[in-house]
Formats: C-alpha cells, structure tokens, sequence
C-alpha cells in the first residue's frame, strides 16, 4: 500500500474518547433573530469531493457534513441540503442565490468578490500524485480540478506544464491510473481517500500550495456568516482533530 508523505497538524489524544463539545455558544440579538427568521439554510451537497462532502445514496457525507451537523447544534441553525453537481456548478449556485452556503473551499480573491469565508476547519497540503513505477515525461500532462484555487500556482511555477481541468479529482486519479495522464495535483487527503478507495497504488511529493477549507457563504450575508464563523472558532483543538482524523489520515 502507498503512503503519502505529508504534514499534517494533528493534536495528541486523537482516541480520546471524551465526546465533542456540542454546547451552545453566545449570540447577539441579531444573530438570534437571523436564526429565528430562517426555518432552513441551504448548502451545497457536491456529489463528488471525498473526503471533505459527496453524495452515498441519498445522503450528504464525509467531513465538511460533520462540521455542519456540529455548528448546528452549537447555534440552532438548521442545514438542508442542496444536490448541485460538482464544485463549479456549486460555486454558480451560490453565486445566483441558490444555496445560501458552499462547504469545503479555498478562498481566492476571485471568489472573494461575491463569497465570505469562515476561519478554516481543516489544512491540507498539496500534492502532486504519481503512479508507482512510472516515470514522468517532461513536460508533465497534470489533471487538475477545474477552476481550481492551485491552478495560476502552478500556471507561475510551472509554465511549460501541460494541465488538463476535470471535473473532480476522482476523474483525475482515474485518467491517470490509465496511464492518460502523468500526473495529479490535489490536496494530501484527497490524494489519501481517493488511492484508498480505488486501491490505486500511487506515490506523491509535496507542492508549495496549501488548501486551508472553509465554509463559503454569499459575501451580503455578513450575520450568517458571523454565526458560523463564531461557531468554527467555538470548537476546540482537540475536537477539530477527531473530527479531521476520521476522514483525512491514512488510516480509518
């Protein structure tokens, strides 16, 4: 089995089997009120980012849910889920008004022109992913997310890689497990839940690039987003790391 060289910040005491503080946090009268004035807020179920939210069945899953279902708890919020496809048909869908919330996403000034963000949850590197036994040519043919924060980074640093955008990262690490790409370039758990999944063998390297998620909102929405935000900043070290754990480590 592969294994991803990678750093990530990971707390002591990850099987603690202390449960996760759930307990309310305070909120102003406006926050209050936002809460009250909204039976439901929308958010965009992507069907295929594992691990951070895809669709099994009917059901929304992996990280970004989780946080979800505990910032509801310590708020009131109540989070319905919205099928939209992948990421850029959820980035659309926030933007025209149709979910009020994208889960999992790296700010870029691009999107920061009509989305605000929460502080991070979770802090993956990035990689470029390899098969085993294969060598590279030069200049590499890389898939990539479409539209995806790492691609001017690569783009600068890169100039005479040939990128080719999919529509998710699966399809990437798929493309090249038939040998019609020589490489890919996504972030650490990605890399992680998707060679696990497929038992792909792969190795990897670290990239200068690194994905901090966050949850997205429509940037008018300030009170939303303070809400969610004081809830992120509400979880504690320790709960964060057996939230982060459970999905984004090599082992389950």
């Amino acid at each position: 089995m592969f294994k991803i060289i990678a750093v990530v910040l990971l707390a002591l005491l990850t099987g603690c089997s202390k449960p996760i503080d759930e307990s309310k946090i305070p909120l102003s009268e406006e926050e209050l009120a936002y809460i009250a004035s909204h039976p439901f807020v929308s958010w965009a179920a992507e069907d295929n980012r594992p691990p951070y939210v895809f669709v099994e069945g009917n059901d929304p899953r992996g990280l970004a849910p989780e946080y979800l279902e505990l910032i509801a708890k310590k708020t009131g919020l109540k989070f319905k889920p919205i099928e939209t496809g992948g990421f850029n048909s959820s980035i659309e869908a926030l933007r025209k008004g149709k979910v009020d919330v994208m889960t999992s996403i790296r700010p870029t000034p691009e999107s920061a022109e009509f989305m605000g963000f929460t502080p991070p949850f979770a802090y993956q590197g990035g990689v470029f992913v390899f098969r085993v036994n294969t060598l590279p040519r030069s200049p590499l043919t890389t898939g990539i997310l479409k539209d995806s924060a790492a691609k001017k980074y690569l783009q600068s640093r890169f100039p005479d890689m040939n990128l080719v955008e999919t529509e998710d990262d699966e399809q990437s690490i798929s493309l090249l497990q038939k040998g019609l790409l020589d490489g890919s370039v996504t972030d650490v758990g990605t890399a992680n839940y998707l060679s696990k999944k497929g038992g792909i063998e792969i190795r990897s390297a670290i990239i200068n690039f690194d994905y901090p998620y966050s949850f997205a909102y429509r940037r008018e929405n300030t009170v939303l987003g303070s809400i969610m935000t004081k809830a992120i900043t509400s979880i504690k070290p320790e709960d964060k790391t057996k939230l982060n754990s459970k999905w984004l480590t090599e082992e389950k």
